[in-house]
């Protein structure tokens, strides 16, 4: 139920439902010359280096079925729900969740909230001829889920970011990552690379191909390398629908996953209202 609330509360942004926000004109958030191109976060592992804008309020959530066959488990994550607040032309606050977690397996059902976490992006340098455009994201995950969904202890990390646009209309882009990890008492600091491939398609589509692993997956374990591509729409200028289908490359972790999306964006005034 808990989940259900914060979702909701989350989705009002976009409906005019909570009090504090003011907004503008709806004439002035139409048209994309006005908020500019949407880049979305998701559907991929990979953050993008760009920020929302000032004053735009970015929603993205999905729900991720993923498949252990090994282990004989399934694991549904309902909502998973990122927000990010624009509060400069370079910088957007970020307040991110794991959504409301099922867990199938052995003839049992585990179901909880999944913790929540709290980072700030930096767009710190534009894309040029030779250097790609670059970010940084310093975050801190915060023990709000529920007994066995979450990890019980502060986790922060870091994640460095980078795009370039390259010949024939591909762009790429990457992520180094650090994330203290705890749990099960258990304590380590987890790496993870990833790299992005993408591209228009046909009838307004867009592909993307992706590559990334963690390092270590697990307290003793190696690297666990993973394979995912996917596909986004445009419905309209502000919103977007995706899905994802990903497959592990090694012996480590789910065997795959298939997941759905959609973000929405709109522009709003002032945060507070006096």
């Amino acid at each position: 139920m808990r989940s259900v609330l914060y979702i909701l509360a989350l989705a009002g942004l976009f409906t005019g439902t909570i009090p504090v926000l003011a907004e503008v004109p709806v004439a002035q958030e139409r048209g994309v010359s006005e908020l500019g191109e949407m880049i979305t976060d998701r559907p991929d592992f990979t953050e993008s280096s760009e920020v929302v804008g000032r004053d735009v309020a970015q929603l993205e959530m999905g729900s991720v079925l993923e498949f252990d066959r090994s282990a004989g488990v399934r694991t549904l994550s309902f909502g998973t729900p990122l927000l990010r607040w624009g509060i400069s032309k370079r910088v957007e606050m970020r307040i991110a969740g794991d959504g409301h977690i099922s867990e199938f397996g052995h003839g049992t059902t585990r179901r909880g909230v999944g913790d929540t976490e709290f980072g700030i992006k930096i767009k710190f340098h534009d894309e040029s001829k030779w250097l790609p455009a670059m970010g940084v994201i310093p975050f801190v995950g915060m023990p709000s889920g529920a007994v066995g969904f979450s990890s019980g202890k502060m986790n922060p990390g870091v994640k460095f970011l980078w795009a370039k646009d390259v010949p024939l209309g591909f762009g790429l882009s990457g992520n180094l990552n650090a994330t203290k990890v705890t749990g099960d008492g258990i304590e380590f600091v987890q790496k993870a690379v990833t790299l992005s491939v993408g591209h228009d398609l046909v009838a307004g589509l867009a592909g993307f191909w992706e590559a990334f692993t963690f390092a270590p997956f697990d307290k003793g374990t190696g690297p666990n390398w993973i394979y995912d591509m996917g596909l986004t729409r445009m419905m309209g200028n502000n919103a977007q629908w995706d899905v994802t289908w990903g497959h592990r490359l090694n012996q480590l972790g789910p065997d795959q996953f298939v997941q759905v999306g959609l973000t929405f964006r709109r522009k709003v005034g002032r945060m507070m209202r006096y």
